[in-house]
């Protein structure tokens, strides 16, 4: 047995001190850069603004790199070590710890914030002086909340019981269960750099609005939104892939307040890309593009607001506790600050109008009216995503509630937008963009020439025969059905004709815009032209969309019970029927494997044709966080995936069933009738029972007495339960000597698991789209770096 650690590390507690002065260390370096570009006199002061700026990012990455070094050597003494990370954690989820918590994610955000900043401060150019400001006083405000909400408090030895601080030393509580997934260590990083450009980008519009020149920018600024709009959309379809595979409610997305956090910021960069194409070839929409740019860090810093101050709690799963109240003083005064400052900034836009006018601009055409649309109806998706995930917030703070909107669970007055409310609302923006994406390629500038209407011709064809094919796929495996169970009875319905039509229109113009930039794709390289960034984007966009609309709309779910003999009977669909077979489940002499973590359980699953297929999802009971924890194994095949669930077992059928000799009570389909109290043995010696006679009437008349009892032992008393069915028994919950009232339970025989399976047809199309939204993205931003190439 390892010896017990009774006195914190010296080494740990002086990097736990470093970390802390580094964090002051950087605000002071921000700042000073910041009233050095601001007051600068002489060119020489720039260079040391820019030293100092890059001395504070190194300090944020070294107190990071503080923090991971307290995890990797579990130094338990912190409470965020503590908290996050245990002795049987591997090394990548004890680094992965360094984002788990509140504390190391706004960390996170400061260092990604001040590394793009660090990158982007020099291309720039002549706007670099008021960057620099701007920079470095946002840096400074995050870095305040760290200071906050520092990683680095010690322990509060006076919460710990006598017990709990003989051990404090020795092991950590480790991480929500949850999140012990390898997307941990990719997905936070990933998306916080797309959050971290946000601040170069509203820093780089502002300096844009107070300098002179207000034509150069667009040229160096294209490629960092390119950038922020990838690094969001990436971390976006990652940490809808990780929800896939790790929450086991069977989907990618659910419109969560904090993804909607995530997707308003992606979605305000993505109008802004197309605003600079415009401005770019036509030298058009000079001041919306600039405004445009000052928008997503806005969205994410309010957003941020919401999910980190506590005030979605009770509404995300993903959201955070509430914070310190200094941290929630300088959070809001961020929020305060950059709103303020973007007023002011438009202001001077729209004041200075003149220097950003369209003067030399091309003539408008075809192509612009339906990019402008397009990214109008665009941003009406990123509006509605930002109402409803502000609404719990607002609906608290003002005391008002819109019941037709949704509720909280569990807080009948707070209202928050639930996921069918904005399926129903999306669906009259997504069909219009989705088609707009496929047919605005094919517009010219000025006039749309006949070789693009034939291109177009063509995509409508090639559409239409992807089409077809999807709609006999989805006819012949029974997935435009809906199955109904009716008690014990299984009915198969159509899908409503009106419903049929919104999905089928859905899944044309996804289906309309991959043909469409295929067909662009294929003519650049044919050409040599190349420059497919922006098509090969386009269309992967499409193409994972389409799987989630697929995967969603035509997926096919059931459930049942499942015991050590009894098998589930699943049906998906008019045309699938599936067996799920447990091979091995905990008994009463192994039950502790049901608190062992990543305890599995085995399942064949056996379909009315083909071989067995094992699945073995996982389901344990943590002890640390007094929580069960489930996670789904899949089978993934290229047309669809088998998504198996188990829930937590089912102990209880009816409890507190309180009665008195005579009396009877219906329960479950029967009814219960208490005859008289037994006794057998002396009061308070080993071995007497007390037991109550009871008969139990089924539904067709069959009847059936039985005695529970309550035993007396060595060890206290024990329950004698009796069966009174094949799957069921009934328990003697307690007996009053005086009134002689009886309290009853009813349990399964043995436990019983809740079981879901999901069909969810071509998950594989979420993957690809993925891949190829990740390459366009990265494709277009390498070319708008190099100007040489001629324009998409």
């Amino acid at each position: 047995m390892p010896e017990l650690i009774t006195e914190p590390s010296a080494a740990g507690m002086a990097v736990g001190s470093l970390g802390r002065f580094l964090v002051f260390a950087a605000i002071a370096l921000f700042l000073g850069s910041a009233a050095v570009w601001a007051f600068r006199a002489k060119e020489g002061r720039s260079r040391l603004g820019g030293w100092l700026f890059t001395l504070g990012a190194a300090a944020v990455a070294a107190t990071m790199g503080c923090l991971i070094y307290l995890l990797l050597t579990k130094q338990y003494q912190f409470d965020y070590v503590s908290g996050t990370t245990e002795n049987r954690m591997p090394t990548m989820y004890r680094l992965s710890a360094a984002w788990a918590k509140q504390e190391g994610s706004f960390l996170l955000w400061a260092l990604m914030s001040a590394v793009v900043a660090m990158f982007a401060a020099p291309k720039t150019g002549l706007y670099r002086r008021w960057f620099s400001v701007v920079a470095g006083i946002a840096l400074s405000a995050m870095l305040a909340i760290t200071a906050y909400e520092s990683p680095f408090k010690l322990l509060d030895f006076s919460e710990l019981t006598e017990e709990q601080r003989l051990f404090a030393l020795n092991d950590g509580v480790g991480l929500n269960p949850q999140l012990e997934n390898y997307w941990m260590v990719i997905h936070p990083w990933v998306i916080f750099i797309g959050f971290g450009s946000l601040l170069s980008l509203f820093a780089w519009a502002t300096s844009v609005a107070f300098s002179k020149d207000w034509d150069s920018w667009v040229q160096s600024f294209r490629p960092f939104a390119i950038f922020s709009m990838t690094m969001l959309g990436v971390g976006l379809v990652m940490g809808g892939l990780w929800a896939y595979e790790t929450l086991g409610w069977g989907g990618f997305w659910a419109w969560d307040p904090v993804e909607n956090v995530s997707l308003v910021p992606f979605i305000a960069c993505a109008v802004l890309v197309h605003a600079l194409y415009v401005r770019a070839h036509r030298n058009r929409w000079g001041r919306p593009a600039l405004v445009l740019a000052l928008l997503p860090f806005l969205w994410f810093v309010f957003g941020t607001y919401l999910t980190r101050s506590g005030a979605l709690v009770n509404v995300s799963v993903h959201s955070f506790a509430e914070m310190n109240q200094g941290a929630h003083g300088v959070l809001l005064g961020l929020v305060v600050a950059t709103l303020a400052f973007t007023g002011v900034v438009w202001g001077v836009i729209w004041a200075r109008g003149k220097a950003l006018a369209d003067v030399n601009s091309k003539e408008a055409g075809h192509r612009q009216e339906g990019l402008t649309i397009g990214m109008s109806v665009l941003y009406l998706v990123g509006i509605m995503a930002a109402i409803g995930m502000s609404l719990p917030f607002f609906s608290h703070l003002f005391g008002f509630k819109v019941p037709m909107l949704g509720v909280v669970e569990g807080d009948s007055n707070i209202s928050a937008v639930s996921e069918d409310v904005y399926n129903r609302v999306a669906v009259f923006a997504f069909i219009p963009a989705m088609f707009l994406m496929g047919l605005t390629p094919f517009l010219g500038w000025t006039k749309t020439s006949s070789k693009r209407t034939q291109q177009l011709a063509n995509a409508f064809f090639l559409s239409a025969l992807l089409f077809s094919l999807l709609v006999f796929f989805l006819l012949r495996n029974g997935l435009t059905d809906v199955v109904v169970r009716n008690e014990g009875n299984v009915e198969i319905q159509r899908m409503s004709k009106w419903l049929l039509f919104v999905l089928f229109a859905s899944t044309w113009v996804t289906i309309f815009s991959i043909s469409a930039n295929l067909i662009r794709i294929l003519e650049r390289v044919r050409s040599g032209a190349w420059g497919i960034g922006a098509y090969v984007t386009h269309a992967g966009v499409a193409l994972l969309l389409l799987g989630l609309v697929v995967s969603k709309a035509f997926e096919k779910t059931d459930r049942d019970f499942v015991t050590s003999v009894k098998q589930a009977s699943l049906v998906i669909g008019s045309s699938r029927r599936y067996l799920a077979r447990l091979l091995d489940a905990p008994t009463a002499e192994d039950v502790h494997r049901i608190a062992q973590h990543d305890n599995r359980f085995p399942f064949l699953l056996q379909a009315s044709e083909g071989p067995p297929k094992r699945l073995e999802p996982v389901l344990y009971f943590s002890e640390k966080h007094g929580n069960w924890v489930m996670r789904p194994d899949i089978y993934r095949t290229v047309l669809y995936d088998l998504y198996y669930v188990i829930g937590k077992p089912v102990l209880e059928i009816d409890t507190g069933i309180q009665l008195k000799p005579g009396e009877e009570k219906a329960s479950n389909g029967m009814l219960i009738r208490y005859l008289e109290p037994t006794q057998q043995g002396e009061p308070g010696a080993v071995g007497t029972r007390f037991g109550a006679r009871v008969r139990v009437t089924f539904s067709d008349g069959e009847f059936i007495e039985a005695e529970p009892a309550i035993e007396i032992t060595e060890r206290g008393t024990r329950q004698r339960s009796a069966a009174i069915a094949s799957d069921m028994v009934i328990a003697l919950d307690s007996l009053d000597a005086a009134t002689k009232t009886a309290s009853f339970s009813l349990l399964p025989s043995e436990p019983v698991y809740p079981t879901q399976l999901f069909y969810k047809p071509l998950t594989i199309l979420v993957w690809i789209g993925a891949g190829m939204m990740t390459v366009g993205g990265f494709a277009a931003m390498r070319r708008k770096r190099n100007p040489g190439h001629p324009a998409e």
